[in-house]
């Protein structure tokens, strides 16, 4: 690999981890110091690196507590 993209492959993995750090088992991102509306890039986030488990029950999360009837989101 060019050390560039083992580079950017390193970080970004680093990034999904810091991620999934702060899931929680709800799999939402709420807590004390944080809205509730962090979590709109996410699912693509988690997915993308390797962590679809992880995006799906962010969006189960989404759908239970967040998705209005119309579609529009609560926090948006």
């Amino acid at each position: 690999m060019k050390p560039n993209y083992e580079r950017y492959l390193q970080s970004a993995q680093r990034g999904a981890t810091w991620l999934l750090s702060r899931q929680n088992p709800d799999g939402s991102f709420i807590r004390s110091d944080l809205q509730a509306d962090v979590y709109h890039k996410a699912p693509l986030a988690l997915a993308i690196s390797g962590h679809p488990i992880e995006a799906n029950r962010i969006l189960k999360w989404i759908k239970r507590n967040d998705l209005l009837e119309n579609g529009d989101l609560r926090h948006f």
